[in-house]
């Protein structure tokens, strides 16, 4: 079960602003899902509670580590808006019998219930979903967007997928002074 973590939440919420910032996985509806201390949690800023999640249930995400950094743009956080309980979707990417193709599964957590695996997949061309970009929880739909543009959603009440076709605008470049690399804009 996605249950309290018996951890000392003073201690694991004390970290700095700036650590908390840069591990934050995404939010939704004034939630947040954040990486404390190599544990999931899902926060409300507002009244000031934080809830530690076990993962440990998870195919997807069997152990949190440096690694799993890299690969937070496959979990997202979607909150009903009428009860405000949470769901955590993770993606996985499955290469598919034809090779210009990728199928993707999902599996979704509760704050009370076990991790399991949808049922849904979705199977289309191959591209990878964006590095860089968390996911967005809007209209019912978890929402990854994929290096050629498209917006893969998984609607985790129904557990419905699809595939949105779009194409990106043109890439605009810019030098960022602060962090001193490239940055590309999409306007």
């Amino acid at each position: 079960m996605l249950s309290y973590l018996k951890t000392d939440v003073k201690s694991l919420l004390s970290c700095s602003v700036l650590l908390l910032l840069r591990r934050v996985l995404g939010s939704c509806s004034g939630l947040h899902l954040l990486f404390v201390a190599d544990n999931l949690c899902v926060s409300d800023p507002f009244t000031k509670t934080s809830q530690f999640l076990d993962h440990h249930g998870s195919k997807f995400l069997p152990r949190i580590d440096v690694s799993f950094r890299a690969q937070k743009n496959r979990i997202g956080l979607a909150v009903d808006q009428n009860d405000q309980r949470f769901k955590i979707v993770c993606i996985k990417e499955v290469k598919a019998s034809n090779p210009e193709e990728t199928m993707y599964q999902f599996e979704i957590g509760t704050e009370d219930s076990p991790w399991r695996l949808s049922e849904t997949t979705i199977t289309c061309r191959s591209s990878d979903l964006m590095p860089v970009n968390t996911p967005v929880y809007f209209d019912g739909y978890v929402h990854w967007l994929r290096n050629d543009g498209s917006i893969l959603a998984f609607n985790p009440g129904t557990e419905q997928a699809r595939l949105i076709p779009t194409k990106l605008p043109q890439k605009q470049s810019y030098y960022d002074v602060t962090k001193k690399r490239r940055r590309i804009v999409l306007c």
